[in-house]
């Protein structure tokens, strides 16, 4: 086994505890960029490791050179989105990631790109839906926004440029929106500390203005808020453990604006939704699997107190006791 992907592979079981014991008891894997993933979702799932359930999409569907690259499914044109998403599903991925548009993360590129066509999205979203498989896109600007949106992808993650027109067709179309404010944030004010290339630390700059107007936008005009980070990442968690990194974003969203009950529903119930899986998760409820957390203050006084929890359950069992 390959030096790199096997430590890969304990990071994420050392992350998976991580989750737990800060209340994270569902994540949505943004594109892990190896198949081991799979292997940890089965572990999970069996109790040889503990974790949170994991839905995956295999590696992430992008145009050749586009974002993401080095650790995408490189594909061009239509028929061979078609295949890709054919394949990740016959590995078993629970939903789609497709590229869209350009991003921080990539060098020799801008957020304002476009990146997949039309008729590329389209064909890979229709391949995803026939198997009732929810679909996402790394997305930053309005133009890539419509094109998700005609070609029926679910959610838009990022959406640092995101515009009212944009936001309108959104929410008209009861699509969803991951703002990952956290992971541009982190980059423009401490990537200098943590040693992040200066080209990516320049372009988290040049749009953090933009990424806090355009989630306010989108609070005001009601489209489904839903929480993320992106920072998976080695070299993300420099700035945001995992874990920890999704109460900065939930503090973040409180801070640009949104009230605590909304941001608690964002990683919750809007969350569950998002995934598909709202008849499970996402709301205490008879009939619903046991997902709690219990904290020592109330986070509708103090966002923060979301960082003091005193127990987890998943599924009506105790996973940690601080």
């Amino acid at each position: 086994v390959p030096q790199e992907i096997t430590k890969t592979v304990l990071r994420a079981v050392n992350n998976a505890n991580r989750c737990l014991r800060t209340g994270v008891l569902t994540v949505r894997d943004a594109g892990c960029g190896h198949t081991g993933i799979f292997q940890i979702r089965s572990a999970i799932a069996s109790g040889q490791i503990s974790g949170p359930r994991l839905l995956i999409p295999g590696y992430p569907i992008a145009m050749t050179g586009g974002h993401g690259w080095d650790f995408a499914f490189e594909v061009d044109g239509p028929d061979a989105v078609r295949r890709a998403v054919r394949d990740m599903l016959r590995w078993g991925a629970d939903c789609i990631k497709f590229m869209v548009t350009g991003g921080a993360g990539t060098q020799y590129e801008e957020t304002d790109q476009v990146q997949m066509t039309p008729e590329e999205l389209k064909a890979g979203a229709e391949e995803a839906k026939k198997k009732s498989k929810r679909t996402f896109a790394h997305c930053t600007n309005p133009q890539g926004a419509l094109v998700c949106v005609e070609a029926g992808v679910d959610s838009i993650d990022h959406g640092t440029l995101l515009d009212k027109a944009a936001l309108d067709v959104m929410k008209r179309s009861n699509s969803f929106y991951v703002p990952t404010l956290y992971v541009y944030s982190g980059i423009a004010t401490r990537g200098k500390e943590v040693g992040l290339d200066e080209w990516m630390i320049k372009k988290a700059e040049g749009i953090i203005d933009s990424h806090k107007k355009a989630f306010q936008t989108a609070y005001k005009t009601g489209v489904n808020i839903a929480t993320g980070t992106d920072l998976g990442s080695e070299k993300m968690e420099r700035f945001g453990k995992i874990g920890d990194d999704l109460i900065s974003e939930i503090e973040l969203m409180v801070r640009y604006g949104m009230t605590p009950m909304d941001a608690i529903k964002a990683a919750t119930y809007t969350s569950s939704r998002n995934l598909g899986i709202e008849n499970s998760v996402g709301t205490i409820e008879k009939g619903k699997l046991a997902d709690l957390v219990i904290l020592d203050d109330d986070p509708l006084l103090d966002i923060s107190n979301l960082r003091r929890v005193s127990q987890v359950m998943k599924e009506g069992k105790i996973v940690y006791k601080a």
